[in-house]
C-alpha cells in the first residue's frame, strides 16, 4: 500500500444527501498524481462523462482556474491602497493552477511585477520555468502535502503560456524550493515574529519570498504578496512542533477530524474508478 494511503478526514456525512446523494467518497491506494489521472481519464472518456454528467472541481477544469484569477485583482487593489512600488506575488505550488490564475490575470492587463514559484523539496517545475525541459522525479513525501505532485496537471497551459511569452517565463516567475526544515522554521519564525500562525503550505510560500526578494535584489522596493492556501486546523500537530504553542482548533474547523469510512478502496486502476461510478449512479 502506498504510503499515502490514510483515512479520509474532513467530510461531513450528511451532506451526502442534502448535496443530492451523489458524492461518492471514493479511497485510493495512491498518490495525487494517480488520482488526477483517474479523473483525466474518466472525462476524457466522452462518451462515460455525458453518461454520468461528470466534471471536475479542481483545475484540470478551467472554471475552476478562472475565477481565481480575480483573487490577484482583489489583492492588488486592495495593497495599492496601502503601498507604493512594486508588486509581486508568492504562490504556492503544486498543480500549478493558482500561478496559472496569476498569469493569466497579468496577461488581462494586472500591473504585477513578478510571480514566485514556491515549491517544496518535489520542485516540479523549477528547471522547466527557467527554460529547461520538464523532466518528471521521483515523487518525495513533504509536510506540504497537497504540493506533493508529480504530473502537474496545468503543465499544459504552463506550457503553452511559456511558448507564447517566453520572456514572461524567464523575467517575471522565479521558481523556489523549499525544504521541510526551513519550512516548519518559517513557521515558528512568523509566529514569534507576527504572532500568526500558518500552515506549511503557506510557510512555503513565505520562504520563497524571503529568498526571492534577496536573490532579485527585490527588498525596499517590492512589496510581495504572500498567498495562503491552507489553515493551520488542517495539522495542528505540525503547528505545536514549528511554534510550541498549544493552540485549540477553531470550532468551524473541527469537522476536519471526523473520519469518513469510504464508499470503496481501489487501486489506481480507471477500469475500477468507473466500475465505481457506473455502480453508484
Amino acid at each position: 500500500m502506498d504510503p499515502y494511503s490514510g483515512p479520509i478526514r474532513g467530510l461531513d456525512p450528511a451532506a451526502f444527501v442534502s448535496n443530492g446523494g451523489n458524492i461518492l467518497p471514493i479511497q485510493v491506494q495512491g498518490t495525487f498524481d494517480d488520482c488526477q489521472q483517474l479523473i483525466a481519464g474518466a472525462i476524457c472518456d466522452r462518451e462515460f462523462s455525458a453518461r454520468h454528467n461528470l466534471t471536475s472541481a479542481n483545475t484540470i477544469n478551467p472554471g475552476r482556474l478562472l475565477p481565481q484569477v480575480f483573487y490577484y485583482l482583489y489583492a492588488f487593489i486592495k495593497a495599492k491602497r496601502r503601498l507604493s512600488g512594486d508588486l509581486a506575488f508568492s504562490v504556492p505550488c503544486g498543480n500549478f493552477g493558482n500561478l496559472m490564475a496569476g498569469l493569466y490575470a497579468w496577461k488581462f492587463g494586472l500591473p504585477v511585477n513578478g510571480f514566485v514559484a514556491a515549491m517544496n523539496s518535489n520542485n516540479t517545475l523549477g528547471d522547466f520555468i527557467k527554460g529547461g525541459s520538464f523532466s518528471p522525479r521521483p515523487l518525495v513525501r513533504t509536510s506540504s502535502p497537497a504540493m506533493d505532485v508529480r504530473l502537474p496537471s496545468n503543465l499544459g497551459r504552463l506550457d503553452s503560456f511559456c511558448r507564447e511569452a517566453p520572456a514572461v517565463m524567464r523575467n517575471m516567475v522565479c521558481p523556489a524550493s523549499i525544504d521541510d526544515d526551513l519550512t516548519l522554521k518559517t513557521m515558528g519564525n512568523v509566529w514569534r515574529k507576527y504572532r500568526r500562525l500558518i500552515d506549511p503550505h503557506t510557510a512555503v510560500a513565505f520562504a520563497a519570498a524571503e529568498r526571492t526578494a534577496f536573490a532579485q535584489g527585490w527588498k525596499g522596493h517590492t512589496h510581495t504578496v504572500v498567498l495562503a492556501t491552507m489553515h493551520y486546523a488542517k495539522d495542528m500537530d505540525l503547528a505545536y512542533r514549528a511554534t510550541s504553542e498549544r493552540v485549540s482548533i477553531p470550532e468551524r474547523f473541527l469537522y476536519i477530524r471526523n473520519k469518513v469510512n469510504p464508499t470503496v478502496i481501489i487501486p489506481p486502476r480507471l477500469d475500477q474508478f468507473k466500475g465505481v461510478i457506473a455502480g453508484c449512479v
